[in-house]
Parts: structure tokens; sequence; C-alpha cells
């Protein structure tokens, strides 16, 4: 597993943390983060 940048992590933690997340991305969450790793593994 690869680590986001130290500015990404700390930008989530001031906009509301990973529940923020699932807020604005709710049941596509999983789906979203499937396609970045295929995306990015390409």
């Amino acid at each position: 597993m690869s680590r986001a940048p130290r500015s990404v992590i700390r930008q989530l933690s001031k906009d509301g943390g990973l529940g923020k997340v699932h807020q604005w991305f709710g049941d596509k969450l999983n789906t979203l983060i499937e396609e970045l790793n295929e995306t990015l593994a390409a």
C-alpha cells in the first residue's frame, strides 16, 4: 500500500477526514478506489 503525501493527509483531515469522504462518495467510494487503483497500476 502506498502512502499519501503529507499535504494530502493534512488537507483531508482539515476537511473532515474519512467520514467526509464517505459522505461525499457514499456507496460509490469502493468502486472509485478500485478504478483508481486499476488506472494507476496500468
